[in-house]
């Protein structure tokens, strides 16, 4: 279509017959798909009240099927590509060699899927394995996903900081490490399902919200899903200490992880409750503060241990990049608000 078959056009509803409301259509664009008096034409209405005309029969636009040549490719590389598709919206994955399938790759297969919500191996033969997801999009509820992602990730930052004060490896590789797989798993169904409503018109209906709150719930699933990366590099961290920290460091630094914890879980909560800009910004204010607040420790710490001691920088810098996802996600509740 031309620049100016683009662009908005306004048409006014006519009553026909004293009973059929009629709206005609763009005569550029009903040259240029092929349509005369007396051809049929397809309307789709969608529950945020609007009509999607198609000029034909068409299936439905979302992404159901997807064909993945993997001849060659290690363990690593099949992971990547299932996860890709799968967090694209891909409905169905054929995995195929010319080749029989080797037991790495079959082996992989089976372990990446597992790490996955909601999809199964249907079919396997010795050169494809046909992968499903089958979950129902009308029994999803992207909300209560976010909302589920927020519990776990909440419970990794108290964990990190818990186990970095008492030294506990076991709670850092069981309270923390362990559950980011869990956390993967949440973000990339709802990245999976974000995915699928640009493309599907039936999918935005089917989740039952409309594309801003859909993206919304997308934008903080990734910042939450960041924040339980940050909360198991502070767990590898905890796994490698040769030696206690000062008393008075992990005083502050457990008090730092309890305030920025409350943020995240603050940032949240008024992000999904499009609570008043004013709790927004009480959130943000205390944000500022807590990244002042880490920045002087920060700076004290550098000027007072040597080489050896570095690492303990690296807890300052992980609850950093937690405060800056926790801003951003209050940010996002700015935007919903206005």
């Amino acid at each position: 279509m031309t620049a100016s078959q683009n662009e908005r056009v306004t048409r006014k509803v006519q009553l026909a017959g004293g009973t059929t409301y009629t709206v005609s259509l763009p005569k550029e664009w009903a040259i240029e798909q092929g349509l005369e008096a007396g051809s049929s034409v397809y309307i789709e209405p969608h529950g945020d009240g609007s009509l999607l005309l198609h000029p034909q029969d068409q299936e439905d636009e979302e992404r159901e099927y997807v064909q993945v040549p993997i001849e060659g490719l290690n363990e690593i590389h099949v992971a990547r590509i299932i996860r890709a598709i799968y967090a694209n919206g891909f409905q169905q994955i054929d995995l195929i060699t010319a080749e029989e399938l080797t037991t790495d790759q079959r082996r992989c297969v089976r372990e990446t899927v597992g790490k996955l919500m909601g999809i199964e191996i249907m079919e396997e033969t010795g050169t494809r394995i046909t992968l499903k997801n089958i979950l129902d999009t009308s029994d999803i509820s992207l909300r209560q996903s976010v909302v589920r992602l927020k519990s776990v990730v909440l419970s990794m930052q108290r964990d990190a900081i818990t186990s970095f004060v008492e030294q506990n490896t076991e709670l850092a590789r069981q309270g923390v490490i362990t559950r980011e797989a869990e956390a993967d798993r949440i973000f990339a169904m709802v990245s999976g399902y974000f995915h699928r409503t640009m493309t599907s018109y039936d999918a935005v209906d089917d989740l039952g919200l409309d594309r801003p709150t859909i993206f919304e719930c997308y934008m903080l699933a990734q910042h939450l899903e960041r924040i339980a990366d940050s909360a198991e590099d502070i767990a590898n961290v905890v796994l490698q200490m040769k030696q206690s920290p000062p008393s008075k460091l992990k005083t502050e630094i457990e008090q730092l992880g309890l305030d920025v914890t409350d943020v995240v879980r603050r940032a949240v909560d008024v992000t999904l409750g499009h609570e008043d800009l004013e709790a927004v910004f009480d959130t943000l204010e205390e944000s500022e503060k807590i990244t002042e607040d880490l920045a002087a420790l920060d700076q004290r710490m550098s000027n007072q241990i040597g080489l050896k001691d570095r690492w303990q920088l690296s807890i300052l810098e992980n609850l950093n990049r937690i405060v800056d996802n926790g801003i951003f996600i209050a940010e996002i509740a700015v935007q919903s608000a206005l």
